[in-house]
């Protein structure tokens, strides 16, 4: 057999398919025509994996309106659509290869790409490829992780862990991993990293954060939420009166993607005001990620 793929999944920001990117373009390097038969058969999910690379592909956004057979809400299908094309990919490149995939710094991986690896294994199982995915590393965590959330990216990485049969990470605190910080390829990236950047001002940096909590909102991606909220609540605590509503606002039109909506978590440029009114916004994200 082929020597193994070997792929590393740590990320330098939670941001939702960062890893699973990762791993799909190593998988396919040798046999893009699987990837090619993926955008074909899903151009709007596999545009959202891979931003840019399907011309005049629809919006994922705009299908997943309409209420599926499986009655999810229009945040929930889009990742349930994505990550099953993931999966389904992922599986049938390494049939085609033959190949094992070797994962390391799982533990490092962004949530959501997690679960979309758990979906491979299960895709993988059905056709007696499990084995072909294999995960290592549960006991290390990204640089950047929400101090808040801590302990529950620990559970989650343990039940993952279980849910793939593998073997459950160790009790004891998570190694941190670093990873060169990856151009960001999609909105939610682009906003977290202006939230982590501290040459911006507060003003752009809570904007960002605001934005970030809207786009995690539409992946999923809690982890994300709750790093965004963390940060722009520290900055609100520390800003003096030279803080400026006007120009949070300012900051939000200037990055805002206008392709986005956002009715079903009521953020817009309307929720906007003054620390005390973005203090009440953020900590409403983040009670509605815990309901989540």
């Amino acid at each position: 057999m082929s020597a193994p793929i070997e792929v590393d999944a740590t990320v330098s920001l939670p941001v939702a398919y960062g890893s699973l990117r990762r791993v799909l373009a190593a998988a396919l390097s040798d046999h893009p025509s699987v990837g090619e038969a993926a955008a074909l058969a899903q151009p709007a999910a596999w545009n959202r994996l891979f931003p840019g690379t399907v011309d005049q592909a629809p919006d994922l956004y705009d299908q997943a309106l309409t209420p599926s057979e499986r009655r999810l809400h229009r945040e929930s299908e889009q990742v349930y659509v994505i990550l099953n094309l993931a999966a389904r990919t992922l599986v049938n490149a390494l049939r085609e290869s033959g190949q094992t995939l070797l994962i390391r710094n799982a533990g490092a991986a962004d949530l959501v790409s997690l679960r979309g690896l758990m979906r491979a294994r299960e895709w993988g199982r059905l056709e007696g490829l499990e084995d072909r995915i294999q995960l290592e590393g549960f006991d290390v965590r990204p640089e950047h992780v929400a101090a808040a959330f801590q302990s529950r990216r620990t559970e989650q990485v343990a039940t993952l862990a279980r849910r793939m049969r593998l073997l459950p990470p160790p009790t004891t605190a998570a190694r941190v991993v670093h990873a060169p910080a990856a151009l960001p390829v999609d909105a939610e990236g682009r906003y977290l990293v202006r939230v982590m950047d501290a040459s911006l001002s507060p003003e752009e940096r809570v904007a960002a954060a605001v934005l970030a909590a809207r786009a995690c909102f539409f992946s999923s991606n809690y982890e994300g939420t709750f790093l965004a909220a963390e940060q722009a609540l520290a900055l609100l605590e520390s800003v003096g009166e030279s803080f400026s509503a006007e120009r949070v606002r300012t900051a939000w039109d200037a990055l805002d993607d206008v392709r986005m909506t956002s009715p079903a978590v009521e953020i817009d440029a309307q929720s906007l005001g003054g620390p005390a009114e973005l203090r009440a916004l953020l900590r409403r994200c983040v009670g509605v990620t815990h309901v989540f």
